[in-house]
């Protein structure tokens, strides 16, 4: 089983994350209501997600996780020294690169939006290139905080990465109460995502001076620590490239179906991102940290059990959650968006790709540990040519699906490519762990748990209940009350098939490595 220490930072983050997401959840909930479905809603989310895909596509976002697990090694052998030091280089050498980057990126501002968002009005453009004044500063500032927040984790300051980013969300929140600069609420939302920002780096860096890691600026880039690093990133950069091209495909692909696609495909990925952030937050750091101190020592059956204890457990935690949301799916939508400007057409609209987005939450869970398993044995070549050989299909598979469904083609291929990246993932660790014999038997069961929960599930909810749309009390009773007939009936089968990871996990005493 995982060890108390891991269960400890897994659910202490868990439930400060669990905090943060329904403040994000509300923050979308506002904009939801101001914006809707509209041209303004696709400006700012178009816009907005702009610099996270330069960070990849030029290949600072690569560093995180090399750093996390090269770091983690260094402190687990105690090699402080030689760690700041490595530290500060690459802190230099990412602030003068990122600095340079994000110039380039402001004066040719209006290429880089006709080449991501091509799909754009003239007038939608117009206003895109005066946002992009506000967003793209944003490079610079995640740039530095990436390495700050890989750096806390390898030191498993696990908490103030994931609690410093509610800061954003308070000023955007906190911006749509205040008046409309140039009469245009984007405004306001985007001045508010950079001061959110900009507050984030100042704590950061404050929060890692107090760690040890003083940041002094210098000309001093590399050393043979810093030259592995690199070395690693460059090993994984063309994978990163493949998937930040794949992710960008979609809003270019998107804003060819005129108002509201880009819109309603982000307001679909809402709640599946909520989760995926939880996981990845609660989860991935710490894992990746530890497995990288076990590997470092060389503890192969902890690092094994770890691995596989934490997929099953978020696949038993993680499979009724998308039954729910699958069996009240309008529900849902309809408590969380239908306000303001946000109609039931839009409803509609975004429950096609909503239904098919949940699903890839099974498959983030698929590909999201493997991939911290490769990086803490430090296999960043094979990493790299799993992912890219995967991803380089990505857009292909966009506009095909696109063609024959329609914009949400986008989301079905987003749940075949991830999926399948994560199952190539699983058969690669073999090499590592041997066969998993046993593993893929529990791993059926959960599945068939799973499975026949939905079947009965939507069988019950098509017998005895029916959606209104603008009812909320008929809405919040029927979604309880499913909620608790799903979460009953695939307890009750997971028992059955004895694959009970809640009894293991939470009503046995766990007992440590």
């Amino acid at each position: 089983m995982i060890s108390k220490i891991i269960i400890k930072y897994f659910s202490s983050l868990f439930v400060i994350l669990i905090i943060l997401k329904l403040i994000d959840i509300i923050k979308s909930l506002l904009i939801a209501s101001k914006l809707g479905v509209s041209a303004s809603a696709d400006i700012f989310m178009g816009v907005v997600s702009i610099p996270d895909s330069l960070i990849v596509l030029v290949g600072i976002d690569s560093i995180k996780g090399v750093v996390n697990s090269e770091f983690s090694s260094y402190y687990a052998k105690n090699e402080n020294i030689k760690l700041w030091d490595t530290f500060n280089k690459l802190a230099n050498l990412i602030f003068f690169s990122s600095i340079i980057f994000t110039f380039i990126f402001i004066i040719f501002r209006t290429n880089v939006i006709d080449i991501l968002l091509p799909g754009f009005s003239s007038l939608k453009k117009s206003l895109a290139y005066k946002i992009s004044l506000i967003i793209f500063p944003l490079f610079f500032i995640k740039s530095i905080t990436g390495i700050y927040h890989a750096s806390m984790n390898a030191l498993k300051h696990f908490y103030f990465p994931v609690i410093i980013n509610v800061l954003p969300t308070l000023v955007i929140i906190a911006s749509l109460f205040l008046p409309y600069i140039n009469d245009e609420v984007i405004y306001n939302l985007s001045y508010a995502t950079l001061l959110g920002n900009i507050l984030i780096f100042v704590f950061s860096y404050l929060r890692i001076k107090h760690l040890g890691g003083d940041f002094k600026l210098s000309f001093s880039f590399f050393n043979d620590e810093t030259k592995r690093i690199v070395k690693g990133c460059g090993s994984i950069i063309v994978l990163l490239v493949f998937e930040q091209i794949f992710i960008l495909s979609k809003n270019i692909i998107a804003s060819y179906y005129g108002e509201g696609a880009i819109s309603s495909l982000n307001y679909a990925r809402a709640i599946p991102f909520t989760f995926m952030g939880l996981i990845f937050g609660a989860v991935f750091s710490v894992l990746l940290t530890n497995l990288s101190n076990l590997i470092a020592i060389d503890i192969k059956k902890k690092s094994k059990s770890l691995f596989i204890n934490t997929i099953f457990s978020l696949f038993y935690f993680i499979i009724p959650v998308t039954i729910i949301l699958l069996i009240s799916c309008k529900e849902i939508l309809s408590l969380l968006y239908l306000r303001g400007n946000f109609t039931i057409e839009g409803i509609e609209i975004t429950l096609l790709p909503f239904r098919w987005e949940i699903f890839s939450i099974l498959t983030f869970i698929l590909y999201i540990i493997p991939t911290a398993l490769f990086l803490a044995k430090k296999e960043y070549s094979k990493l790299n040519k799993i992912g890219s050989s995967i991803y380089i299909i990505g857009v292909p598979t966009n506009l095909i699906l696109c063609n024959f469904m329609g914009f949400y083609g986008i989301s079905v291929s987003n749940l075949i490519i991830t999926g399948l990246y994560g199952l190539i993932l699983l058969i690669y660790s073999r090499k590592f762990f041997g066969k998993y014999k046993v593993e893929i038997k529990i791993f059926i069961r959960l599945i068939i748990s799973g499975l026949f929960t939905l079947i009965f599930s939507f069988i019950i909810k098509r017998l005895f209940f029916y959606v209104a749309y603008y009812d909320l009390f008929i809405n919040i009773k029927d979604l309880f009350i499913m909620s608790i007939i799903i979460i009953l009936i695939y307890y009750l089968s997971t028992y059955i098939l004895k694959v009970d990871y809640f009894k293991k996990l939470i009503l046995q005493k766990l007992k440590n490595y």
